[in-house]
Protein backbone atom coordinates (compact mmCIF):
# COMPACT_ATOMS: atom_id res chain seq x y z
CA UNK A 1 0.00 0.00 0.00
CA UNK A 2 2.77 2.43 0.94
CA UNK A 3 4.69 1.49 -2.22
CA UNK A 4 1.63 2.35 -4.39
CA UNK A 5 1.25 5.67 -2.56
CA UNK A 6 4.92 6.53 -3.11
CA UNK A 7 4.61 5.63 -6.81
CA UNK A 8 1.50 7.79 -7.10
CA UNK A 9 3.25 10.76 -5.47
CA UNK A 10 6.37 10.27 -7.61
CA UNK A 11 4.30 10.02 -10.80
CA UNK A 12 2.39 13.19 -9.91
CA UNK A 13 5.63 15.09 -9.27
CA UNK A 14 7.12 13.89 -12.55
CA UNK A 15 4.02 14.93 -14.53
CA UNK A 16 3.91 18.33 -12.81
CA UNK A 17 7.64 18.80 -13.43
CA UNK A 18 7.28 17.94 -17.12
CA UNK A 19 4.38 20.36 -17.59
CA UNK A 20 6.31 23.09 -15.81
CA UNK A 21 9.40 22.37 -17.94
CA UNK A 22 7.38 22.68 -21.17
CA UNK A 23 5.97 26.03 -19.99
CA UNK A 24 9.43 27.33 -19.05
CA UNK A 25 10.85 26.15 -22.38
CA UNK A 26 8.12 28.05 -24.24
CA UNK A 27 9.14 31.24 -22.42
CA UNK A 28 12.85 30.80 -23.21
CA UNK A 29 12.84 29.23 -26.68
CA UNK A 30 11.17 31.60 -29.13
CA UNK A 31 11.57 31.87 -32.88
CA UNK A 32 13.00 35.08 -34.33
CA UNK A 33 10.39 37.61 -35.37
CA UNK A 34 9.26 37.51 -38.97
CA UNK A 35 9.54 40.69 -41.00
CA UNK A 36 6.68 42.97 -39.89
CA UNK A 37 3.94 43.01 -42.52
CA UNK A 38 5.20 39.98 -44.45
CA UNK A 39 2.64 37.49 -45.73
CA UNK A 40 2.87 33.89 -46.87
CA UNK A 41 3.20 33.28 -50.62
CA UNK A 42 3.79 29.53 -50.83
CA UNK A 43 6.82 27.52 -51.88
CA UNK A 44 6.15 27.98 -55.59
CA UNK A 45 7.04 31.67 -55.22
CA UNK A 46 10.29 30.70 -53.49
CA UNK A 47 11.19 28.17 -56.16
CA UNK A 48 10.98 30.82 -58.91
CA UNK A 49 14.37 32.10 -57.73
CA UNK A 50 15.62 29.13 -55.73
CA UNK A 51 15.07 26.52 -58.43
CA UNK A 52 17.95 24.45 -57.06
CA UNK A 53 15.71 23.73 -54.06
CA UNK A 54 13.01 22.26 -56.31
CA UNK A 55 15.02 19.05 -56.45
CA UNK A 56 14.80 18.86 -52.64
CA UNK A 57 11.18 17.69 -52.80
CA UNK A 58 12.28 14.78 -50.59
CA UNK A 59 12.40 17.29 -47.73
CA UNK A 60 9.41 16.41 -45.53
CA UNK A 61 8.70 20.12 -44.95
CA UNK A 62 7.89 20.46 -48.66
CA UNK A 63 5.09 17.92 -48.20
CA UNK A 64 3.22 19.65 -45.38
CA UNK A 65 -0.37 20.56 -46.20
CA UNK A 66 -1.96 23.71 -44.80
CA UNK A 67 -4.40 21.72 -42.65
CA UNK A 68 -1.41 20.15 -40.88
CA UNK A 69 -0.06 23.50 -39.69
CA UNK A 70 -1.40 25.13 -36.54
CA UNK A 71 -1.30 28.81 -35.70
CA UNK A 72 -1.37 30.23 -39.22
CA UNK A 73 2.22 29.30 -40.06
CA UNK A 74 3.09 28.63 -43.66
CA UNK A 75 4.00 25.36 -45.29
CA UNK A 76 7.04 24.25 -47.26
CA UNK A 77 9.83 26.83 -47.35
CA UNK A 78 7.90 29.33 -45.27
CA UNK A 79 7.24 26.87 -42.45
CA UNK A 80 10.85 27.44 -41.37
CA UNK A 81 11.89 30.67 -43.11
CA UNK A 82 8.77 32.68 -42.29
CA UNK A 83 6.46 34.58 -44.63
CA UNK A 84 8.29 35.53 -47.80
CA UNK A 85 6.36 38.40 -49.40
CA UNK A 86 8.74 41.18 -48.31
CA UNK A 87 11.76 39.06 -49.24
CA UNK A 88 10.33 38.65 -52.76
CA UNK A 89 9.19 42.29 -53.02
CA UNK A 90 12.65 43.41 -51.91
CA UNK A 91 14.36 41.53 -54.76
CA UNK A 92 15.66 38.86 -52.40
CA UNK A 93 16.46 41.14 -49.44
CA UNK A 94 17.81 38.55 -47.00
CA UNK A 95 16.96 40.70 -43.98
CA UNK A 96 13.27 40.05 -44.74
CA UNK A 97 13.40 36.28 -44.25
CA UNK A 98 14.57 33.98 -41.46
CA UNK A 99 18.01 32.69 -42.38
CA UNK A 100 19.80 29.99 -40.41
CA UNK A 101 23.28 31.02 -41.52
CA UNK A 102 23.24 34.62 -40.38
CA UNK A 103 23.22 35.55 -36.76
CA UNK A 104 20.25 33.82 -35.21
CA UNK A 105 20.94 32.14 -31.90
CA UNK A 106 20.66 28.42 -31.23
CA UNK A 107 17.64 29.24 -29.06
CA UNK A 108 15.97 30.99 -32.00
CA UNK A 109 16.72 28.03 -34.28
CA UNK A 110 15.14 25.73 -31.68
CA UNK A 111 12.24 28.18 -31.49
CA UNK A 112 11.59 27.82 -35.21
CA UNK A 113 11.60 24.03 -34.96
CA UNK A 114 9.52 23.86 -31.80
CA UNK A 115 6.86 26.08 -33.34
CA UNK A 116 5.56 22.84 -34.85
CA UNK A 117 7.60 20.18 -33.05
CA UNK A 118 6.32 20.52 -29.50
CA UNK A 119 3.58 17.96 -28.89
CA UNK A 120 2.37 14.50 -29.80
CA UNK A 121 4.18 12.57 -32.52
CA UNK A 122 6.05 15.68 -33.72
CA UNK A 123 7.87 15.79 -30.37
CA UNK A 124 10.11 12.91 -31.48
CA UNK A 125 11.76 14.74 -34.37
CA UNK A 126 15.39 13.71 -34.88
CA UNK A 127 16.79 17.27 -34.70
Amino acid sequence: MIRKFICLIAGTLILFGCAQMVEERAQIIKPPAAAPGATYLGSEACLECHEDMASDRANIHMKIASFEVAGGYGTGCESCHGPGSLHVDGDGDTSKIIRFDSGITPQEVAGVCTTCHHTDELMDWPG
